[in-house]
């Protein structure tokens, strides 16, 4: 099968809501993630925010993407700032294909320090 290796570039937008009950507050995040195939499943790259709600700063976090098939992934991603919350970023989508270039990633993401799940739709481009 083939997933975005295609090209060797993908970059995203993409926005996420997230509520931690606990604490009693929410917010959410407008990201932009640059990814580089390194193979035909694996991407790798960065990712900065704009936190939004009761997050403050500008994060900045390591992120990867695996394909488990043509369609389904995995990602991670890992802080770099002080803004990033702290914990791993750990999530699965469904990459759908609006044209050649561009698809639709939604997703569930998991922090496991502040153990919260978040929903996360995103769009990307094949460069």
């Amino acid at each position: 099968f083939t997933n975005a290796q295609d090209s060797n570039w993908t970059i995203q937008g993409d926005s996420s809501f997230s509520y931690i009950s606990m604490d009693g507050f929410s917010g959410g995040t407008l990201d932009v993630t640059a990814l580089y195939s390194l193979s035909e499943n694996l991407q790798v790259g960065a990712a900065v925010g704009l936190n939004l709600g009761d997050f403050d700063g500008t994060p900045i976090s390591a992120a990867a993407r695996y394909f488990l098939t043509d369609s389904w992934f995995l990602n991670a991603a890992i802080g770099l700032t002080d803004d990033t919350p702290d914990g791993l970023d750990i999530g699965f989508g469904k990459r759908y294909m609006i044209n050649d270039s561009v698809e639709l990633n939604p997703g569930l993401s998991y922090n496991t320090d502040m153990e919260s799940l978040g929903l996360v739709i995103g769009f990307a481009i094949k460069l």
